[in-house]
């Protein structure tokens, strides 16, 4: 009987003992003084037998309490053994795994939950796929210690991640396997709660003796087997003073090339856990795809890499291959040396990129990169002495250009030893195998969606293709990537004397991407600009082949998934005219196929001639850049260019004409040809001209050989003038001529398209 039922009990017999001793007062006709009395001694039998039974309740109590503590202390000593089958139920409800237990299972409820056993073991999905491991995770000589506030929080509500107060694995072996598909077996739950992301729980102290992991994983192309121990404080064995803590090697392959990594740390707490109070130091080493990374610096937890800080050094045959591994869009590139500091602050990165060699290019800058957002941005600065364009080949498709990083054969210096530890990259230009000169390999345009960008550049030096051309100095420019749109804004670049601005785009949401440019310069001081010099003047040091002043614009758009398809896809047109200028006799001579003058410039040395005016005007279609009107006026000849260049079947189909405005002896001046294809140009005189003057030359010799000469006179052209009165003419005052020049700054007139299928029309220079 219970407690309860005894105290009922007792009220009951004490009320009818009460009640039948009035009743006996009241017959015997009692007193007044001597009922008194009796209720006096009643309520004392009362206090009596209530204190009795109040005893007897403390005494079952405490024997209760007894049976109780007895029964804990044997259930402790024991470890709770009934309590194993609960227990993974209740994990492999959370887990949706077959989870069990060894036969040595301990479990102790004092001071927290502390448990132990020989084995545990995670089984793999339900669900697994063919192919996959039969075994996810298995551990020997396990210990767990959990603190009450672990379990009663999440009871609470609680979304914290699981605190853990200490985990002891003596040997950890595990199977991390994922499929093309996407279908990997460390995701856990079942239905909705599949897939959701792991969040991992917060160690005070983890100590795993022994580990190997086992990765496979498809769609990141990593197959790797990793051995870790960790320690914390001074193991059993060391010499005094040495730490213990974290070290894991890998070893094994990613994306098909050999992967190779290390990681040392001293002490463990701060690493496992996201709050330790001081980081503790760490260092790493990555070889993989070629590339190679160092850091030394500190971290707070290694599954969260909190308070991360420390030095790096990155290098590699490319930058894209980087990019690949970490997430980032970054472009493809030469060689590259990087070196700076990196921080994590929560889930934000920052670097500092103190040295950035890519190439031949020197840079430098600040960097942020937050994965936060819903598509992870990149912020920042891009610096530095120097920018090499050719540097940037890869990025259009290009094949890297050769330079101080070379070892003399076209190998890149990383590049070889990459090649002599397996880990190159191999690529390929599809237009090295097509005999084409314009690159044809595709751009990567999904990396483009993989995130947003907001760079401001700012360098101090572009230095261009080849030596022909002055670099630019300086250079500014904003670089945005916007849900996979990449622009080049607000760019403002300086190169001798000149400026040139204008925005760089492309369309990656477009099918196919479209590229476009609108840009504009002015103020090119061409002396400046065009290094080359002539030697062979008249003065006592090399002059300029050409000089004046060089503005124009420019305005196109082309779609495709590679420079050559953009390019052959290109529309728009092009502006551009030259001030004040000179241009070298000997060079219009040469246009003009003039014997005589030209050997006598070379005898006496080569003087310039001043540029009335000259002229550009072009009209790209479908890939096809037309000259509606190229004109070169000097006084001593007026030179056009006529005919147009397929950029779609890189075919030159072009025609220079030099028309003399003095008597040149000894002039062939027939009309040359500019054909063949990009990679094997053809210049020729026109055969036909050449062959009707022969033939003249060869009829008249048979009457006077002195008459042999005369085809070679070729006097003045009398209709021919001044190159700024045929742009200023506009068709009147004689025949109509080829196009109307703009005036400075205006918008080039386009022809109809009916126009330009048509036979070109002469002017009166022709």
């Amino acid at each position: 009987m219970s407690v309860a039922g005894l105290v009922r009990r007792a009220r009951r017999l004490l009320g009818s003992r009460v009640g039948d001793f009035g009743a006996q007062a009241g017959a015997v006709g009692m007193r007044p003084g001597e009922g008194m009395a009796n209720r006096v001694t009643g309520k004392r039998r009362l206090r009596s037998l209530r204190s009795m039974l109040g005893r007897s309740v403390l005494a079952a109590l405490g024997v209760l309490a007894a049976v109780l503590v007895v029964a804990v202390a044997v259930c402790e000593w024991l470890g709770w053994p009934f309590l194993r089958g609960p227990i993974e139920d209740v994990i492999e409800k959370q887990v949706g795994r077959d989870v069990s237990f060894g036969d040595d299972f301990r479990l102790s409820l004092i001071g927290g939950l502390w448990l132990a056993s020989d084995l545990f073991t995670i089984g793999p999905p339900s669900d697994r796929p063919a192919g996959s491991p039969s075994d996810f995770v298995r551990a020997n000589d396990v210990e767990l210690r959990l603190p009450y506030s672990t379990l009663i929080g999440p009871l609470r509500g609680s979304t914290q991640p699981l605190r853990v107060t200490s985990l002891s694995v003596a040997q950890l072996s595990a199977n991390l396997w994922r499929a093309e598909s996407g279908e990997a077996n460390w995701i856990f739950g079942s239905g909705e709660e599949r897939g959701k992301p792991v969040v991992f729980p917060q160690f005070d102290r983890l100590v795993v003796r022994e580990g190997r992991i086992r990765v496979d994983d498809a769609p990141s192309s990593v197959h790797a087997v990793i051995d870790l121990s960790t320690e914390e404080g001074a193991q059993e064995g060391a010499q005094e003073g040495e730490k213990g803590g974290l070290k894991a090697s890998a070893r094994g392959t990613y994306a098909g090339q050999p992967l190779r990594a290390q990681l040392r740390s001293s002490g463990l707490l701060p690493l496992a856990q996201s709050t330790a109070e001081k980081p503790l130091p760490i260092t790493l080493r990555v070889q993989a795809r070629g590339a190679s990374l160092e850091f030394e610096g500190e971290a707070a937890d290694i599954l969260h890499l909190e308070s991360l800080r420390g030095k790096f050094a990155l290098s590699g045959p490319t930058l894209a291959v980087v990019g690949e591994t970490i997430g980032l869009t970054l472009p493809d590139t030469p060689a590259f040396d990087l070196k700076g500091n990196v921080r994590r602050s929560g889930q934000v990165w920052e670097a500092d990129v103190a040295s950035f060699s890519v190439g031949d290019s020197e840079l430098s800058g600040e960097f942020t990169y937050d994965p936060q957002k819903e598509i992870p941005l990149l912020s920042g600065a891009l610096r530095g002495p120097r920018l090499v364009l050719a540097d940037l080949a890869p990025t259009v498709g290009a094949s890297p250009a050769r330079g101080r990083n070379d070892d003399g054969k076209g190998k890149r210096k990383n590049n070889r030893r990459a090649e002599a530890d397996g880990t190159a990259v191999p690529k390929a230009d599809a237009s090295a195998h097509s005999g084409n000169v314009l690159p044809e390999r595709g751009f990567d345009i999904p990396s483009l969606k993989a995130m947003n960008a907001s760079v401001e550049v700012d360098l101090k030096r572009l230095d261009l293709p080849g030596d022909a051309l002055r670099s630019i100095a300086p250079l500014r420019a904003q670089l945005t990537l916007d849900d996979g749109v990449l622009k080049l804004e607000r760019l403002s670049a300086t190169t001798a004397d000149g400026q040139l601005r204008g925005t760089l785009s492309l369309d990656a949401n477009r099918q196919p991407p479209l590229w476009s440019a609108d840009l504009g310069w002015s103020g090119v001081d061409l002396a400046k600009w065009i290094t080359p010099r002539n030697a062979d003047t008249k003065e006592a040091r090399p002059q300029p082949y050409v000089t004046g002043t060089l503005s124009g614009n420019a305005k196109f758009a082309g779609s495709g998934r590679s420079t050559a398809s953009i390019l052959g896809s290109l529309d728009g047109q092009v502006f551009t005219w030259v001030r004040d200028g000179t241009l070298s006799h000997l060079l219009v001579e040469a246009l003009g196929l003039d014997i005589a003058q030209g050997v006598g410039l070379l005898a006496v040395g080569d003087d310039p001639l001043p540029l009335h005016c000259a002229v550009a005007q072009l009209q790209a279609k479908d890939g096809v850049v037309e000259t509606q009107l190229v004109l070169l006026d000097t006084p001593d000849s007026t030179v056009l260019v006529d005919g147009s260049v397929s950029l779609a079947k890189e075919r030159l189909d072009l025609t220079v004409r030099a028309r003399p405005k003095d008597f040149s002896p000894f002039t062939v001046r027939a009309p040359v040809h500019i054909t063949g294809s990009f990679a094997q140009p053809k210049i020729v005189p026109d055969a036909k001209t050449l062959g009707a003057k022969a033939a003249a030359a060869a009829l008249l010799a048979a009457i006077n050989p002195l008459a042999a000469l005369i085809p070679l006179m070729d006097p003045a052209d009398p209709a021919t003038r001044r190159c700024a009165d045929v742009l200023a003419s506009g068709g009147k005052g004689g025949e109509k001529p080829r196009a109307r020049a703009p005036a400075r700054g205006a918008a080039p007139v386009r022809k109809p398209a009916s126009e330009r299928r048509q036979a070109p029309e002469r002017g009166p220079m022709q």
